[in-house]
Parts: C-alpha cells; sequence; structure tokens
C-alpha cells in the first residue's frame, strides 16, 4: 500500500476525538512523503489541522488548549505540567494587573510558541526538578510558590507560607530536594515562626 493509503486507514481507526501528530504517521513512510500526504489529506478534507504538526478528524470538535499542548509535547517525549502562573491565577493570587491569561505551560525542554485554533500556546522551560511531582498538589504549590516569588519577590512568597497550615509545611519539606534552596529555606523558617508565635500556639 502507498503512505497515503496507510495513513487513511490508520486515521479511520482512530476515535473521533483522537489528535493526530505528524510524528505518529513517520511508521507510514518517509518524511516527505508523509508530509505530502498529510497536505493531501487537509486539502481532501480528512483531517483538520489544529497546531503545527496536530490534526483531527474533519469536522470532529477543536480540542482545548490544554489538550493540544499536551499532545504537542507528548509527541517530542516532553513531560509538560501546569504553569505556576496559572496555578497562582486559579487560586486568585495575583494582583488584578496580572490577570491577563495565557495558555502557558512549563516543560523539561526549550521553550516554545505555536499557534492553535484559541490563541497561542506557550511552553516555558524549566529544570527536570521542576516537573518531578508533575501535577500532584504539592507539585503545584511548588511552581505557583516559585512563580510568585520570582516575579513578586521572596516577600510575597513568605507571607503565603505563613498562612499554610502546620501539615502542609511537612508535606513541602518532605519534598525540599525538589525546590529551590531559598524556598525550603523560606518553608523552614515559616514553620519554626508558627511554633513561636503566641497567637498560632494559643490556636493550636
Amino acid at each position: 500500500m502507498s503512505c497515503i493509503s496507510d495513513i487513511r486507514d490508520h486515521i479511520a481507526k482512530q476515535s473521533d476525538d483522537a489528535l493526530i501528530t505528524s510524528r505518529d504517521l513517520l511508521k507510514f513512510g518517509y518524511r516527505n512523503a508523509v508530509d505530502q500526504s498529510v497536505y493531501r489529506l487537509i486539502k481532501d478534507e480528512v483531517i483538520t489541522r489544529v497546531a503545527r504538526g496536530v490534526f483531527i478528524k474533519f469536522g470532529a470538535v477543536i480540542p482545548t488548549a490544554a489538550e493540544i499542548a499536551v499532545c504537542k509535547a507528548k509527541a517530542f517525549g516532553k513531560i509538560i505540567v501546569k504553569h505556576g502562573k496559572t496555578i497562582a491565577q486559579d487560586c486568585r493570587l495575583l494582583p488584578n494587573e496580572c490577570e491577563e491569561f495565557d495558555d502557558i505551560f512549563q516543560v523539561n525542554g526549550n521553550s516554545s510558541s505555536f499557534a492553535a485554533p484559541n490563541g497561542r500556546i506557550f511552553f516555558s522551560k524549566v529544570c527536570a526538578k521542576a516537573v518531578r511531582n508533575g501535577d500532584t498538589p504539592v507539585g503545584q504549590l511548588i511552581r505557583m510558590l516559585c512563580f510568585i516569588g520570582k516575579v513578586h519577590g521572596h516577600g510575597r512568597t513568605y507571607t503565603l507560607l505563613s498562612q499554610l497550615r502546620e501539615a502542609i509545611f511537612y508535606v513541602l519539606l518532605d519534598h525540599a530536594q525538589w525546590m529551590p534552596s531559598w524556598l525550603s529555606d523560606q518553608a523552614r523558617d515559616a514553620l519554626e515562626w508558627s511554633y513561636k508565635s503566641p497567637v498560632l500556639s494559643a490556636a493550636a
């Protein structure tokens, strides 16, 4: 069978909400042949391009920015997580001038951006340990605090830390190896302060 016939058969077997990447199709032929086949299938209204190298079946519901971003990152072997800024926005912890929302994610790879149906999607590079805990609650908390500390200063981070429950401090400190030293030091200082605070001691 030809490259385009193999790709047609592959697409026909996918679910209606499936995301298909060019890299998925390289098993059917040389890169140039795959690119030409994809171009033809778009023209024939078999598939629709939703981002560079990412496609859906023609007529399918347009995926969300997050779905496209995850698909794109996985196609290139990247680990993708929610950005600290987005987490802070969700928690309503940013000042009014910072409320503008971007479709931005953090990845353990180079920073980049690409066009999508609902706007531009941004990948922000972070070190491997920043994505170590994925999108678990502690992973999101660490990335949010790192973002706030970087943009609004370590004083703002300390203020937020001082408002956490004691149990959360211990969870944070159990993951101290996955956060910058300034943040783990602040968490330890805030915990010690909570022990010395007459108000918090009386509440306990």
